[in-house]
């Protein structure tokens, strides 16, 4: 089977993967990503046949009620990266709003403009980047500049009244998110490295970002060890 499809044996027989799916019902599967590009990084896959091999920018406005059914999961998925977290002694909140502050500032939710898989998923992930497997301005712009697009911005209700549209067609989706790969492309390329915690501009700079990167883990999460042996645990 091609890579592409790999994504299709977890909907098809969950149970048969104990390792990497973290829940599941009739509906829907979450996984570990195979590939994290933070230290949790889980995927929400739809299991319904009829959609699953439809473009995340499209989906959502065409089924609106698909929306409304993943929220429920995307929200396990936050709170099973939380209690991994505290599980793993990474976090500790002292009231309920602290946490729920973590939440929203340091988990992200969103589908790549031009998915690298077939099968439709979202990715639920911490937004610190701290990994070794993290080798190229690609990998981390994939998920830090706009071709990542925002959860919320695919919430249907924004495109109700078709406000968003080019005008250009009357068919289809139009809730005006860039589709043009030759853009893309160029959004990844041309954007520049900007940290995820702080916003310090790194240019092109790589290395200097990931050393970065890793002293502000280590002030967030007040750990000296090295947490790249053991992502998505």
């Amino acid at each position: 089977m091609s890579f592409r499809f790999a994504l299709q044996e977890y909907i098809d027989d969950p149970l048969k993967h104990p390792d990497t799916v973290l829940y599941h019902t009739e509906d829907a599967v979450i996984i570990k990503d195979k590939f994290p590009k933070s230290i949790r990084h889980y995927l929400v896959l739809p299991r319904g046949r009829s959609i699953s091999f439809e473009h995340p920018l499209e989906v959502f406005e065409l089924h609106p009620e698909l929306y409304i059914e993943m929220e429920e999961y995307i929200a396990r998925a936050k709170r099973l990266i939380v209690e991994s977290l505290q599980e793993h002694k990474l976090v500790e909140f002292t009231d309920q709003l602290s946490e729920q502050e973590f939440i929203n500032t340091f988990i992200q939710v969103g589908v790549h403009s031009i998915p690298s898989m077939n099968n439709l998923h979202v990715h639920v992930m911490t937004r610190d980047f701290h990994l070794e497997r993290l080798k190229n301005k690609k990998h981390y712009n994939s998920f830090t500049s706009s071709f990542f697009v925002e959860w919320k911005k695919l919430n249907p209700d924004n495109f109700a009244s078709g406000s968003e549209s080019d005008g250009d067609s009357d068919d289809g989706p139009t809730n005006g998110l860039e589709r043009d790969e030759k853009k893309l492309a160029l959004t990844i390329k041309n954007t520049p490295l900007v940290c995820t915690y702080c916003g310090k501009n790194f240019k092109n700079q790589l290395k200097l970002l990931k050393e970065h990167l890793a002293r502000e883990f280590e002030n967030k999460f007040n750990v000296k060890r090295n947490v790249n042996d053991r992502p998505n645990p």
